[in-house]
């Protein structure tokens, strides 16, 4: 009870952007060490939907879920270590997120933009393949098709980047994919000619590069959402029913919201 009212603490003092990195450090030693008495591999999740992402992406063998959201602690601690350049305490941290929640999408990101720092451009493409299958928004599919251009771009295939950079726009437009597309049309001495979406998801299918979110992702998403709602969590199903609709444009799924 002591762990988790430290845990609580904590977690007011991020949210309030009060907390030092040695506060987390002292309390994720402590928390560290009371979880190895578990006989179980230890996880924790922010959502409902992870655990079944990583029960059907990752691995089926038994684990202890955990009160105290580890992973979200290392996660938050890798990101005031990149803030001061320490890169690689930041990328431990990152896998140690990782190792609590294998399936979180702003840990994979977290590593991806680290490695991008240290151009390691192979580990960037491993992980943005690892992300796909977690991506169940337009936001982040629009930032696995940026992280690919990224990673073409630096592959010296701009024509390949371009497409995917344009791509990533039809989902969620940002100023970061508007300013790399600038940069290969001016680097290729070419005007910002637009593909047209057909013209894209031909390249893309050519290269084995995925055109919309994993149909497995989304119909687990939208079976937790349905299991939340019957166990009476409003919130997670919604949240759940709010992703599938973001992608599919499901009227039924949004109507399943709960308002």
């Amino acid at each position: 009870m002591e762990l988790i009212n430290e845990y609580r603490v904590l977690m007011d003092q991020i949210q309030q952007n009060t907390v030092t990195e040695e506060a987390i450090e002292e309390f994720i030693k402590k928390a560290e060490k009371e979880y190895q008495k578990e006989l179980n591999v230890c996880l924790s999740f922010n959502h409902p939907v992870e655990a079944c992402y990583y029960d059907y992406f990752v691995s089926k063998e038994a684990y202890t879920r955990v009160p105290v959201n580890m992973g979200y602690l290392y996660r938050t601690l890798g990101m005031m270590y990149a803030k001061e350049n320490k890169l690689r305490k930041s990328e431990t941290s990152y896998n140690r997120a990782s190792r609590w929640n294998p399936v979180d999408l702003d840990t994979i990101y977290c590593l991806i933009e680290n490695n991008k720092r240290e151009n390691e451009l192979e580990k960037v493409l491993k992980l943005t393949k690892k992300a796909y299958d977690f991506c169940c928004t337009r936001a982040d599919l629009a930032h696995y098709y940026r992280n690919l251009g990224f990673y073409y771009l630096e592959s010296y295939e701009p024509q390949l980047a371009k497409a995917l950079y344009e791509y990533s726009q039809c989902f969620y437009e940002t100023e970061q994919a508007a300013n790399e597309l600038a940069y290969i049309a001016n680097a290729l001495q070419q005007e910002e000619m637009k593909l047209s979406i057909s013209e894209i998801q031909k390249t893309l299918q050519e290269r084995g590069i995925p055109v919309q979110a994993n149909p497995t992702t989304l119909a687990i998403t939208y079976q937790v959402g349905k299991a939340c709602l019957q166990s009476g969590d409003a919130e997670s199903a919604n949240d759940c029913f709010l992703m599938v609709y973001d992608v599919t444009g499901d009227e039924e799924v949004r109507s399943l919201l709960v308002k």
